[in-house]
């Protein structure tokens, strides 16, 4: 079953806990794959927005090439210790 339902974006939010810190700031960007519905509510659900589409970039076993969107959860910049 791969990666669905693999409690990945859950984890990943229990641990940002709505924002991430780390120093210099930055963004994470997970790519979804435009068909993984669940997914992209999880990720939504956890601060991220979609910012744009990747064509054609993920190969799907039945559908064939899907897009991918571009989600992106800016990081909250902390000062160097």
């Amino acid at each position: 079953s791969g990666w669905r339902k693999g409690g990945e974006c859950r984890q990943l939010g229990d641990r940002l806990g709505g924002n991430a810190h780390l120093p210099g700031g930055g963004q994470l960007s997970p790519p979804v794959v435009s068909t993984n519905t669940a997914g992209i509510r999880c990720w939504q659900r956890n601060g991220f927005e979609i910012v744009g589409t990747l064509p054609g970039a993920f190969r799907h076993k039945q559908l064939g090439y899907v897009d991918a969107l571009v989600m992106v959860q800016a990081l909250v910049e902390v000062p160097p210790p």
